[in-house]
């Protein structure tokens, strides 16, 4: 599933005609680096909104569309469950369904499971 960032850059490759892989020699890295960043598998990198800009000319307009959804992005997490069996798939969705509802001790107390102590 795409970010909001993700859908950004899409509609920018769109308008200027561009494929991903263009994009991407473009911007030299590889194409499955920005299909990554897209899809919030790996974190936007600090200079890429002014790597596009230098690249595609953008307006104002553009770059703060782009900024906000990198923030918008910033705040969503994408978890890869393949592999994982149906309780641990369960549980991550759970999880993730009720994080707002935990206590900071509850919080403080899931932390010293995870971490062993």
């Amino acid at each position: 599933m795409l970010t909001e960032f993700g859908k950004e850059i899409r509609k920018l490759r769109i308008e200027h005609n561009d494929l991903l892989k263009n994009m991407a020699d473009k911007l030299g890295v590889t194409s499955s680096y920005v299909s990554a960043i897209e899809h919030g598998k790996k974190p936007i990198p600090a200079d890429f909104i002014s790597r596009l800009k230098g690249l595609y000319d953008l307006s104002s307009d553009e770059i703060r569309r782009l900024e906000q959804a990198k923030e918008e992005s910033a705040l969503k997490v994408n978890i890869d469950l393949a592999g994982v069996n149906k309780k641990q798939a369960i549980l991550a969705n759970a999880f993730a369904r009720k994080l707002n509802y935990f206590s900071d001790e509850e919080m403080e107390e899931i932390m010293r499971l995870i971490d062993g102590d």
